[in-house]
């Protein structure tokens, strides 16, 4: 593995643990998350946000 390919493992690695906090804080799953979405009812404005971020 090159070290690119090394530094985007990382990223993304990094990304999924930023993801997963923030839908701990939030109290909900990414399944519930993208329920949310596909309603276009979201619990709050940070879960509308953090479905912006990732979708």
């Amino acid at each position: 593995m090159t070290s690119d390919e090394q530094e985007r493992r990382q990223a993304d690695e990094d990304w999924d643990r930023f993801v997963d906090g923030q839908l701990a804080e939030l109290g909900i799953s990414r399944d519930e998350l993208a329920r949310q979405a596909a309603r276009g009812e979201f619990e709050s404005a940070s879960a509308q946000h953090l479905w912006t971020l990732i979708s």
